[in-house]
C-alpha cells in the first residue's frame, strides 16, 4: 500500500515497548510474520534479482533462521517425549532407475 512507511514505523513502536515489557510472545509473532513474509517474497517473486534491499532483507533473514534453526532442532528433540505421536520422516533413499 501506499502508506506502508508509517505502518511499518507504527510496529517498529509497538515491537520496542513489547521488548521493554518482555513481551517474547508478540515480538517473535512479529518476527515469524515478517520472515514469512520474507520467505513469499522469494518464493513469488516479490524480491527482485540484484536489488540491494532484497539482498539486505535476505541476509538478515538468513542469519535469523540460521540461528534459530538449530535451536528449534534441539528443542524438539530434546522435549520428543511431549509429542502426542512420532515425528515420521520416511528414509528417501537414492532414485532406483528402470531399465
Amino acid at each position: 500500500s501506499a502508506n506502508w512507511k508509517p505502518k511499518l514505523a507504527k510496529s517498529e513502536m509497538r515491537v520496542k515497548g513489547w521488548l521493554e515489557r518482555g513481551e517474547t510472545v508478540r515480538v517473535l509473532a512479529t518476527l515469524f510474520d515478517r520472515l514469512y513474509v520474507l520467505r513469499n517474497q522469494l518464493v513469488h517473486g516479490g524480491a527482485t534479482w540484484n536489488s540491494s534491499v532484497s539482498k539486505e532483507q535476505v541476509k538478515d533473514g538468513a542469519e535469523i533462521m540460521g540461528f534459530l534453526v538449530p535451536v528449534f532442532i534441539d528443542l524438539m528433540i530434546d522435549n520428543s517425549s511431549r509429542f502426542d505421536s512420532p515425528a515420521y520422516y520416511p528414509f528417501v533413499g537414492p532414485r532406483r532407475t528402470t531399465s
